[in-house]
C-alpha cells in the first residue's frame, strides 16, 4: 500500500467524495501529513526508482482538542442545492 487516509466513522470510506472533504476540511499538511521515504517496493510501481518508493500517510480525523460541532457537514438550503445541480453542467462544462 503507497497511500492510506484514515478517516472517522462519520465518513464514508467508500465514497470519495466524503474522503476528499474530510481531507479538505480535516487536514493541515504539516501535522497531519506523513511521507515515509525509502520503503520497498514491488516491481510494478511504474513510479519506483530501484524497487523503492515514498509512502504517505495521511490523518484526516477530527482533532481530539477541536469542538466535533466544529466539523459538522452543511449542506445549505435544499432549495439552492436543488438548482446548483440542476444546472451544473451549465457552470462545469
Amino acid at each position: 500500500m503507497k497511500m492510506v487516509t484514515v478517516v472517522n466513522d462519520d465518513i464514508d470510506v467508500w465514497n470519495y467524495r466524503e474522503v476528499e472533504w474530510a481531507i479538505a476540511s480535516r487536514v493541515q499538511a504539516d501535522r497531519d501529513v506523513i511521507v515515509v521515504p525509502w520503503m520497498h517496493t514491488i516491481p510494478l510501481d511504474p513510479s519506483a526508482k530501484d524497487s523503492t518508493t515514498a509512502k504517505m500517510g495521511i490523518d484526516a480525523t477530527k482533532p481530539f482538542n477541536i469542538p466535533p460541532e466544529r466539523y459538522e457537514r452543511s449542506d445549505g438550503p435544499k432549495n439552492i442545492r436543488e438548482k446548483v445541480e440542476k444546472e451544473w453542467d451549465k457552470y462545469f462544462a
